[in-house]
């Protein structure tokens, strides 16, 4: 289980009662605790009688947490209660944390493999074609398809297709940890009719930037980036509070697409203004 998107702290000591022990892990034991006449215990046997006051809690700061089970043991493992002690510091995200004017959405590292490459959808990494370092994405249809579209896997009723430590807040006039603009280099082949870049609200608000030729009957706001999709490297940049109609969005999924041919993407950043944009590689 995870929180994905919120960055959380724990608060001070007090009186206040705490489960224990407060760190990112938790395990339970194989141990035999006590024997039952009947076969299904009422759940109120197996919570504790008192609880433990943490007078000195382990401050901790992280956006996921996990269960963890020794090996072996399996059923009727029920949890009655988990409680954080804490504050929700927002996104997570490690730009926004340390309040960078710009945040990288996809540069050189390699985060977004395990949520937008799966289920042979087309996207890969590649280490000879780049805009900027040595990595890009490179989105291919199949044999079998003239178009692809790579989504984030799906991570369940709550999260949904959203991306983990995503939950960038555009405004209109950005603080620090707030963004507004986004800029992306991309380029297809002579064969790519379309390249498109999705990006999605916590509201599911989308709005689709697009080189070539534009969708039929589009289902969001389309933005057209370039009349034609460039064969080389271009770089395009959006003003996401205009894109999104002038209303606050908290930027939580990111799709790429492409018809025809291939498209590559490559150093998609988000930045508070476009002065912000001078220093990224051109």
């Amino acid at each position: 289980m995870t929180t994905d998107s919120l960055h959380m702290k724990t608060s001070s000591p007090s009186s206040v009662p705490a489960t224990q022990p407060d760190t990112m892990q938790m395990a339970f034991s194989h141990s035999r605790v006590s024997d039952f006449k009947s076969s299904m215990p009422s759940i109120s046997m197996l919570l504790p009688r008192d609880t433990i006051n943490a007078s000195r809690p382990q401050p901790i700061a992280a956006a996921r947490w996990r269960i963890m089970l020794p090996w072996g043991i399996c059923g009727n493992l029920r949890l009655a209660e988990i409680v954080f002690h804490g504050e929700v510091l927002g996104c997570s995200h490690p730009d926004v944390v340390a309040r960078r004017p710009v945040a990288v959405l996809f540069d050189e590292a390699a985060d977004l493999g395990e949520s937008l490459i799966h289920s042979q959808n087309g996207l890969a990494f590649d280490l000879k074609n780049a805009y900027h370092g040595n990595r890009s994405l490179v989105l291919n249809p199949s044999r079998n398809t003239a178009s692809a579209k790579a989504d984030p896997v799906y991570r369940g009723p709550q999260y949904v297709h959203t991306l983990p430590n995503w939950d960038f807040e555009i405004v209109e006039r950005p603080q620090p940890g707030q963004y507004r603009y986004v800029q992306l280099a991309c380029r297809g082949t002579l064969q790519t009719k379309s390249i498109g870049l999705h990006l999605t609200g916590s509201a599911n608000e989308t709005v689709d930037l697009v080189a070539g030729a534009l969708p039929v009957n589009p289902s969001s706001t389309v933005r057209q980036l370039a009349a034609d999709v460039p064969t080389e490297w271009q770089v395009f940049k959006v003003d996401l509070w205009e894109a999104f109609r002038k209303k606050p969005v908290r930027l939580q999924a990111m799709s790429l697409s492409c018809a025809g041919g291939a498209a590559w993407f490559d150093q998609i950043v988000l930045s508070q203004t476009e002065t912000n944009l001078d220093g990224i590689r051109q």
